[in-house]
């Protein structure tokens, strides 16, 4: 059972899950002077949240390729899933799409894929989307981004005790990883 993973980010989304004028709002800004450095810090306040939770915040689309013997199961890593596009594997022979519901089936609440017939060797590739729209961002994720945005204006620096303060906001939203 020897096999390789590789997630690759095919692209990210341009806009934010958290609007420049709900920024604007909570830092009490009301001029469009510093609108590039506010999306900049705000992208900054994304990606610290998406690296310290595991998981995509804003809407990225994903490439998974797992190389070798093809288990009939894996995690899709970087949730929530938004939808899966497309799942293909290529042995020596051929090419070939498998079918949602006959060949494969994606299992919301664990972020499992598992695969309803034997592969064998080859690469399987399954391209998917993930991340929250506006509608079902928590809460938690928007206070955070607010806050780590706010220091890092008025402040210009990351100070060590800050980013505890933005990780007990992350913490309850953390992804927990059993290892066996």
């Amino acid at each position: 059972m020897e096999y390789i993973i590789r997630n690759v980010r095919e692209s990210y989304s341009e806009n934010l899950p958290v609007s420049l004028e709900l920024i604007k709002n909570f830092l009490n800004i009301h001029n469009n002077e510093q609108d590039l450095l506010i999306r900049e810090l705000a992208v900054m306040a994304v990606q610290y949240a998406e690296w310290y939770v595991g998981q995509a915040i804003a809407i990225q689309k994903w490439k998974l390729i797992c190389i070798g013997n093809i288990p009939s199961t894996f995690e899709l890593p970087f949730s929530p899933i938004i939808e899966i596009h497309q799942v293909s594997f290529n042995n020596t022979n051929k090419v070939q799409d498998l079918q949602n519901t006959q060949d494969y089936r994606f299992i919301i609440n664990t972020e499992m894929l598992e695969i309803n017939r034997y592969l064998g060797k080859g690469e399987l590739v399954v391209i998917y989307s993930s991340g929250y729209t506006d509608n079902n961002l928590p809460q938690q994720f928007k206070e955070g981004i607010l806050h780590h945005v706010a220091y890092a204006y008025n402040n210009n620096t990351d100070n060590p005790r800050f980013l505890n303060f933005l990780k007990k906001i992350y913490s309850p939203l953390k992804k927990l990883k059993i290892m066996i």
